[in-house]
């Protein structure tokens, strides 16, 4: 798994329509851990009820946090301009691998932590220079409506996202190797990242045409009123529901892969992206538009970060590599570690939160409400996460 490929497969087999989606992510990734049980160790007994209570007194102590979409220096026309533009930011941004910092052992044997799929252009780290990228397209008039993101080159990526297409130059050598008068330029590292937006932008206007819609926010919506119906007016929307249909219509939210367990072919599902952006609109529109955002499975998100510090569970010997590997040498995960890290961050952030409703049923303690119990909250205290920054 090279840095620069994408983190979804777009031909992965989806679940049935008829299941539960969130809750086929957990079952998922909790079979994967438990069919690498020599890698991940999860011991309830060592999530003790110190641990949980800090987690809780930091939630009652720390003042609300904003999100990336709140601190941005814009001003949008409508809340559909401003919904695409969230959406365009999160779909780009998942097109990555989730940074991870683990321990690892250097070229003098000792332990170190690392930090693998990073990404940085020109010292500016991939998801600022996403979320620059689309401030730009948003300031050159692109509305983000399937029309507009349609005209996009891989040119026109690489201008708005100031990622170079061609390196340094260098002198070419005649046959003679002496200076022939000419200077090239090859292809910079970084153009896969350009082809990548562009293929990113590309595969999801065809679906979404195919369903009728103009723009990402247009889905959405159409989506949850679509399900009004099944659930009653009066009945909260579901982060599920939409879940599952971000993940049929737009084959970049479609993040997971398939192992063999013996002689059984299984599937890991993450859907990390979708899960992102539910919870991004959450924390964006429920109070605004509850009977669009405030979905009642909130908390059964399992992703809400882009970035992991997994060496605090390393040390407590919760989870292990399968390889070996060298600061020296690597700087992405190998394909199986990668999803080992993302089925554990799954299945730990979950055992987290069963901990803390067994505190809260034995000690008396302030109601916390579906987002102080959200996995952003609980992901932030566990792994230290680092996210979107302007």
């Amino acid at each position: 798994m090279g840095i620069y490929r994408k983190a979804y497969d777009e031909t992965l087999e989806l679940p049935q329509s008829s299941e539960d989606y969130l809750e086929t992510v957990f079952q998922s990734c909790l079979e994967f851990v438990n069919d690498h049980s020599q890698n991940v160790k999860i011991d309830k007994s060592k999530i003790t009820f110190e641990s949980v209570r800090a987690f809780i007194e930091m939630i009652e102590k720390q003042e609300s946090k904003k999100l990336w979409c709140e601190r941005l220096p814009l001003k949008f026309p409508n809340y559909m301009t401003e919904m695409n533009f969230i959406v365009f930011v999160e779909l780009v941004s998942c097109i990555f691998h989730k940074e991870l910092i683990i321990k690892c052992t250097n070229s003098q044997g000792d332990d170190e932590t690392v930090k693998f799929n990073e990404i940085n252009i020109d010292e500016k780290r991939i998801s600022s220079v996403v979320l620059s990228g689309a401030m730009s397209l948003y300031l050159s008039q692109n509305d983000f409506t399937l029309s507009s993101l349609g005209d996009l080159s891989v040119s026109d990526i690489s201008s708005h996202f100031q990622i170079p297409l061609m390196g340094k130059e260098k002198p070419v050598l005649n046959k003679d190797s002496e200076f022939s008068g000419i200077m090239l330029s090859e292809p910079s590292e970084y153009q896969a990242i350009s082809k990548m937006i562009h293929e990113c932008i590309e595969s999801s206007i065809y679906p979404l045409k195919s369903h009728g819609v103009q723009d990402f926010a247009s889905l959405i919506i159409k989506a949850i009123e679509l399900d009004k119906p099944n659930l009653g007016q009066a009945t909260k929307p579901s982060s599920t529901k939409l879940i599952k249909v971000l993940v049929n219509a737009i084959p970049c939210f479609r993040d997971g892969f398939e192992y063999t367990s013996g002689d059984v072919k299984k599937r890991v599902y993450f859907f990390s992206g979708a899960q992102i952006l539910c919870y991004t609109l959450y924390k964006k529109y429920s109070n605004i538009m509850p009977h669009l955002f405030d979905f009642t499975d909130f908390s059964k998100l399992n992703f809400a970060c882009s970035s992991y510090d997994l060496a605090d569970t390393q040390s407590s010997q919760f989870f292990s590599l399968a390889h070996k590997y060298n600061q020296d040498k690597y700087t992405y995960l190998q394909p199986l570690d990668y999803a080992l890290a993302m089925a554990f961050i799954v299945v730990y952030s979950s055992t987290f939160l069963e901990s803390i409703n067994a505190f809260k049923s034995k000690t008396e303690v302030k109601e916390l409400d579906n987002s102080s119990l959200s996995y952003f909250n609980i992901e932030s205290f566990v792994f230290k996460p680092q996210n979107h920054s302007l």
